[in-house]
């Protein structure tokens, strides 16, 4: 299947799809470990205490199960949150990662219905009304999860307030009816809070990604820009993980500008950027410097035959003729390569380094490429 530069570009204004689920997926995540430990503590504290008040094997039964659901949910945190997982996150295992939390989600509160089914049928007004306030808290912390898709937290809010109205008209206590309307009317309010919680969030964080694309996109050609390239190229340093720097400058560009105008010069560039686009994998960054300068950033590189077997992909799709307007034009890309150090990398020093192989690689012809010494 052809990948498109959409697909390709790693700026968050350039793929608002993409990003926004990512960041969507984030913010599930984001600090969720301290508030998942008290309320499972909290819940499973709850069941624990009612079962030795009435010696009751069943509700340990329960209060076994939804301690296992709770440290699945904690162990789902604890890998979204590792940093593995966090340099390779694309939309679609964003998306996974979604699909986990909210199935784990749904189940643990499937757990908590039963138990108050079962608590409500079975045992006296102090465990149902226990129940009752448990419940009541639980949906009211799932309207204000941010970033959850409300399908998901209906389906949960839904499990546990027909949990509960069923268990109301078990215990068939006074004012039945007073009892089940005050539950619909909370669930109403809690189904319009999710909803326009997350509408809300949406406008938010497409605000927040046309800011981005203002200031971290070329205009031209919607890759990365330097400015957003070299904070990128900083991190990755920081991070320790091994990468390689590929600087590409075109070959004869000038006499294309020169020959047949500026307009057919932009037009060359951009395609030029599908075509970088299309040569490496999604989680890669692809930059354009400014002028007809590009720059990628390889990750996951530990030695030089990966950034080598890319820079021969690159030269191959921009030595390729370019048809523009009817008119058949041929360039080429001088490369020069970098691979990283760990513990021992400096962005000036990388961007130096890559661009003396690449001034090496033109003083012996054009249209190679050459690895930087380390």
């Amino acid at each position: 299947m052809a990948l498109t530069r959409e697909k390709r570009q790693q700026p968050p204004g350039a793929r608002p799809n993409a990003d926004l689920q990512i960041e969507l997926t984030t913010l599930i995540y984001h600090k969720l470990r301290p508030t998942m430990l008290a309320s499972s503590m909290g819940m499973i504290g709850a069941s624990a205490l009612l079962a030795h008040l009435y010696q009751d094997n069943r509700l340990w039964i329960l209060v076994g199960f939804m301690t296992f659901a709770s440290l699945m949910r904690v162990a789902i945190v604890t890998a979204f949150q590792s940093p593995q997982v966090q340099q390779q996150l694309t939309e679609a295992s964003a998306l996974r990662w979604e699909h986990r939390y909210a199935l784990q989600t749904i189940f643990y509160c499937c757990l908590l219905g039963l138990s108050t089914i079962y608590n409500t049928t079975v045992h006296d007004s102090t465990a149902w009304a226990l129940c009752i306030f448990g419940i009541f808290t639980i949906c009211a912390g799932l309207s204000g999860r941010m970033g959850v898709r409300p399908v998901y937290l209906h389906t949960c809010s839904a499990v546990l307030l027909l949990s509960l109205t069923y268990g109301i008209y078990r215990m068939q206590p006074i004012y039945p009816v007073a009892f089940v309307g005050i539950t619909l009317l909370f669930g109403f309010a809690n189904y319009s809070s999710v909803e326009n919680k997350y509408a809300l969030l949406l406008d938010q964080l497409r605000a927040r990604q046309k800011l981005r694309e203002l200031t971290e996109r070329d205009g031209l050609t919607a890759l990365a820009n330097r400015r957003y390239f070299e904070e990128r190229l900083a991190t990755a340093c920081r991070q320790g993980s091994p990468f390689a720097l590929l600087y590409i400058d075109l070959d004869r560009f000038k006499l294309v500008n020169d020959t047949h105008g500026h307009g057919v010069g932009d037009t060359l560039l951009k395609l030029v950027a599908d075509r970088l686009c299309a040569a490496v994998r999604e989680h890669d960054l692809v930059a354009r410097l400014g002028g007809d300068e590009f720059a990628i950033l390889q990750t996951q590189v530990c030695s030089s035959i990966a950034a080598e077997d890319l820079a021969l992909r690159i030269n191959k799709a921009v030595s390729a003729l370019f048809l523009i307007g009817g008119t058949a034009i041929s360039i080429g890309a001088s490369i020069g390569i970098r691979i990283s150090v760990p513990a021992h990398d400096n962005p000036e020093e990388l961007l130096k380094s890559a661009d003396a192989a690449l001034y090496r690689v033109k003083q012996t012809g054009r249209g190679g490429f050459a690895v930087a010494e380390v």
